[in-house]
């Protein structure tokens, strides 16, 4: 029994060392799962994050681009497409309109009514522009059609 007994006190630092062992293992196992979830997480908000970004961005691009009144292309426009024809062999024509005495309207009727005849005359020439033509409004009262590789 006394055998017994000294054979038990010797396997018992073992048995528990293998125990904490064990421990320590599961608490190293758990933590470095719980540490690959918050970085799965971190790395999911932050794509969300670049996404709603990019939306944004993009939102904003196509605002500054497009005069809000007419929906139709201002000069930022007309600069960015510019820069896309860098080095391209296009041939283009530019029609340049002007509303003759359109600041008497303005001081005559107010610029609502400025407005609403901006409005209309974006609307007609928006109807009869071709595929291939850029239309924007350069400034106040000045438009430009431009016609990109037309042949008609």
């Amino acid at each position: 029994m006394t055998q017994d007994c000294i054979k038990l006190q010797d396997e018992w630092p073992i048995s528990e060392r293998r125990s904490r062992h064990t421990s320590l293992y599961w608490f190293a196992v758990i933590v470095i799962l719980l540490i690959s979830l918050v970085l799965f997480l971190v790395l999911r908000l932050r794509k969300q994050v670049n996404s709603c970004l990019e939306a944004t961005s993009k939102i904003l691009k196509e605002a500054s681009e497009i005069y809000h009144l007419t929906g139709i292309g201002n000069r930022h426009f007309l600069d960015h497409k510019f820069d896309t024809f860098k080095g391209q062999d296009i041939k283009m024509a530019f029609l340049i309109l002007d509303i003759d005495h359109f600041k008497d309207i303005n001081d005559n009727f107010g610029h609502a009514a400025g407005d609403e005849i901006l409005v209309a005359i974006s609307n007609a020439i928006k109807k009869i522009c071709k595929k291939n033509n850029l239309f924007a409004r350069i400034a106040g009262e000045k438009f430009v059609i431009l016609s990109i590789n037309s042949r008609e």
